[in-house]
């Protein structure tokens, strides 16, 4: 069954923009650290590329199904092209500076925030019922295919062409983006919106999808307990993952650092290729937390490693664990949150989940620069026990937070296992509950 010509420029369209978005990410992560040499200064990058997101998301629902989505998703690609000709025009004249970097990011996280929803939204308006299923799958091979060809890529164009090149492409990338869409959407209308939805102030559905969240986790405080599990562990390991960076660049090349993210993200699609061969997994909590404590492992011991094969092979490991943990968690949540809950509650959990992100990313780059580094520097009791135990010496703050971060997620897992009733919530919290 063909998904018909119009999916297809749409899905041309997303996966370009994704692969420029992974490229230009990896790009500008990699400048900042060597222009600054300051983990603090690549974590800012970070924030800057979601704290405006938490901010915005609750929004932009509402918007894609009030507004023009076509409009929506071309104005944010022209957004884009026109960002990126600023720091192209910045980069040449010799004044491109981190801060602008900060900007760029930013500005880019809160356009996506309202991209996002109006992409999702149009999915559905150019496919069938039962075309959903394979259309899904074409946009999971796209995003994965970007994640696995950006770094891997960008670490050659940094290493060759330079920063101009990477601004290049996204630009090229974003106005073949636009036109994609122009011609998937070009026909398709507004969303149609219900007369007293259209005459409610937007703050007021927002207002009330929360509202909505707050009593579903206050009906089932299990389901409560998954989401401070959730929030904890994914900052964890969002901490290493945006982490792994001033890791390799301290030893390795910029090159190699795309090696890494390249097996890294192989690891992704071993493990999703593992979740697709499964037929219905059963208790998925115990899948998840397993799998949790796999990827736990791997953060502690690529904080003791040096090689670049090494990085390789535990970020192979972690991925492909982190994957099977969070298909796993996305179907648990899929299976006790009811329809008319779902949209509010998911929403609810990734604006949490990303606020998370942010202050642990912003308190990790804070704890290397002015905790780890200059106490593994100073040569006095916490340097030789951390050379003693761990192997790390001076310079080996952002190793040190892997150890540590490694360390405090086994423990949540741990904690995990031992309670029982959040061991069982499969069986415990009925299916669509509250």
């Amino acid at each position: 069954m063909s998904l018909g010509r119009r999916f297809y420029f749409f899905w041309l369209g997303e996966s370009t923009m994704q692969f420029a978005a992974a490229l230009m990410s990896f790009a500008l992560g990699v400048w900042v650290y060597r222009q600054s040499g300051s983990v603090t200064a690549f974590s800012n990058t970070v924030i800057a590329a979601t704290l405006p997101s938490v901010l915005i998301l609750p929004f932009a629902g509402g918007l894609a199904d009030r507004l023009d989505r076509k409009r929506i998703i071309v104005a944010a690609d022209a957004a884009l092209a026109l960002l990126t000709l600023l720091l192209l025009a910045l980069l040449l004249a010799g004044r491109l500076q981190p801060l602008h970097l900060y900007v760029f990011n930013g500005c880019a996280s809160a356009v996506g925030a309202f991209r996002g929803p109006a992409y999702q939204a149009s999915v559905g308006s150019l496919v069938t019922k039962d075309g959903l299923t394979r259309a899904n799958g074409l946009i999971g091979i796209g995003k994965n295919v970007s994640t696995l060809a950006a770094p891997l890529l960008g670490g050659i164009i940094m290493g060759g062409a330079g920063l101009q090149a990477v601004f290049a492409i996204h630009f090229v990338a974003s106005v073949a983006a636009m036109l994609c869409v122009l011609a998937a959407l070009g026909r398709l209308g507004a969303a149609s919106v219900e007369p007293a939805c259209a005459n409610r102030p937007l703050l007021h559905d927002v207002l009330t999808s929360l509202a909505s969240a707050r009593r579903f986790f206050e009906a089932e405080p299990l389901l409560l307990g998954l989401l401070v599990y959730v929030m904890l562990q994914s900052a964890l390991i969002s901490l290493a993952t945006m982490m792994i960076a001033p890791l390799v660049l301290a030893q390795h090349s910029s090159a190699e650092l795309g090696f890494v993210y390249t097996w890294a993200a192989l690891g992704g699609l071993a493990g999703m290729s593992l979740l697709v061969a499964a037929t219905n997994p059963q208790r998925l909590m115990l899948i998840v937390v397993c799998a949790d404590t796999v990827l736990s492992l791997c953060m502690l011991s690529i904080g003791l490693a040096s090689s670049t094969s090494t990085y390789c092979a535990i970020a192979f490991v972690a991925l492909a664990a982190g994957s099977v943990a969070e298909g796993c968690c996305n179907a648990l949540w899929m299976r006790k949150i009811q329809a008319r809950n779902r949209a509010s509650v998911l929403s609810c959990v990734s604006m949490l989940m990303i606020a998370t992100m942010t202050i642990v990313v912003a308190a990790g780059g804070f704890v290397v620069d002015r905790v780890l580094e200059p106490a593994l520097a100073a040569g006095g009791t916490f340097a030789q026990a951390a050379h003693a135990w761990f192997g790390i010496g001076a310079g080996g703050g952002v190793a040190l937070l892997f150890v540590v971060a490694g360390a405090a997620s086994v423990l949540l897992c741990a904690c995990m296992f031992a309670h029982p009733r959040m061991r069982r919530i499969d069986l415990l919290v009925p299916d669509e509950a509250c």
